[in-house]
């Protein structure tokens, strides 16, 4: 039985939410919220977005656990938040320190060294410039508010681990918690999500598996992305043989990281990319000659005017924003429009704003360790996992 409800997939981009391709439909439809409340209020829990899909979430598996029938289930909860509108019940915000007190990034404005393809005006929250950094009062008042909807997601995560408990299901359920992309709240003097920077690439992972309990409570410096989450959830399930194209999916199952968190012999890059397409208040001037307001999000792929590949080792990201032909929709690599090479030695994942604050790459200390990662990034993500005999064995 697979169950899926709330942001699975980004809302109308996958007609009918992949429908019967992925979800027992007959037995639960998919659900999506409506006539929710679109301010913060003291309304009650269940008239925000959110707060439906986790009731609906705790119903669902109530019915489930009611069928007795033991049969496996997967099921999808796509919470919202902290994505914008931050809107969320009072008492989040009011749990948050007040305005007047709270932090502001460290580092506000672009990189030393920046290139303009690296920067994103995200006008729905600033329409400044990156480097004319929002008001100090903005700056505190949404990142206030960010911090007051990710306290609101933790709640309703915790709701639904209860119920896990509480119907029995703690001891044979795994659980998987990500996000789907990081966020500037003011670092770099950018907003929102559209870069490669690594506050951006990176998220939140968190992985349970009740029968693996060396893995519990462990974090490992192992590298993954989330393209390695359908292959390694088949495989934690033992499902890899029932998915004909199992071996064709540009993932790698991470169970051995599970399995024995400490492994070392690993993938040593993960991979991201984001293109830059003509921006919507300054069309004359190309992305790579000043930032751009626009996400791309709406545009077809033949419209984008550079891509920008990124890299992340074990000490570097570095991000090549790329001519892009149109036409062919690939990459021309020999026409650069800009380079970024950071340094995240000692970077331990804790402070989102310490690195990345001056870009390398015209540094010629570091032409050779730029070349060896341009190689490795046109390499791509087959070249960066060890070969089967070199992997640990389960």
């Amino acid at each position: 039985v697979t169950v899926g409800m709330g942001k699975v997939y980004h809302p109308g981009h996958t007609k009918n939410d992949d429908g019967t391709l992925s979800w027992s439909l007959d037995q639960f439809p998919y659900f999506h919220p409506s006539n929710f409340e679109t301010n913060i209020s003291d309304a009650p829990d269940n008239r925000f977005q959110d707060g439906m899909i986790t009731d609906t979430a705790l119903h669902r598996l109530q019915a489930l656990h009611d069928k007795q029938d033991h049969k496996p289930f997967f099921m999808a909860v796509g919470l919202h938040k902290p994505h914008i509108p931050w809107v969320m019940p009072q008492r989040f915000l009011d749990a948050q320190l007040p305005i007047d007190q709270t932090d502001m990034a460290s580092h506000d404005t672009p990189p030393q060294g920046y290139c303009n393809a690296s920067l994103y005006i995200c006008d729905n929250l600033y329409k400044g410039l990156p480097w004319d950094p929002a008001p100090k009062s903005a700056q505190q008042d949404h990142r206030r508010k960010y911090r007051a909807a990710v306290s609101w997601t933790d709640f309703n995560v915790g709701r639904i681990l209860a119920q896990l408990e509480t119907l029995g299901y703690q001891n044979d359920t795994m659980v998987i918690f990500h996000g789907d992309h990081g966020w500037h709240l003011g670092e770099r003097g950018v907003w929102c999500k559209q870069s490669n920077f690594d506050l951006v690439a990176r998220v939140p992972l968190m992985v349970h598996v009740p029968w693996l309990p060396q893995s519990h409570g462990k974090r490992t410096t192992g590298m993954v992305e989330m393209v390695d989450l359908m292959p390694t959830t088949l495989d934690l399930m033992g499902l890899t043989d029932k998915v004909h194209d199992f071996h064709q999916l540009e993932g790698s199952s991470f169970k051995k990281l599970l399995v024995s968190p400490d492994t070392v012999v690993w993938k040593n890059a993960t991979f991201t990319q984001y293109p830059r397409c003509l921006s919507s208040s300054h069309p004359q001037k190309e992305p790579w000659d000043y930032p751009s307001d626009n996400a791309c999000t709406g545009e077809r792929p033949n419209k984008f005017q550079a891509m920008g590949y990124s890299i992340r080792a074990d000490r570097w990201r570095y991000t090549a924003w790329v001519d892009w032909h149109g036409k062919t929709r690939q990459p021309i690599w020999d026409v650069l429009h800009g380079e970024e090479l950071y340094d995240h030695d000692g970077d331990d994942g804790m402070d989102t704003d310490k690195f990345e604050n001056v870009n390398l790459a015209d540094d010629p200390t570091y032409s050779v360790t730029k070349e060896g990662l341009m190689a490795a990034l046109r390499a791509g993500w087959q070249a960066a996992v060890p070969s089967p005999s070199h992997m640990p064995r389960v």
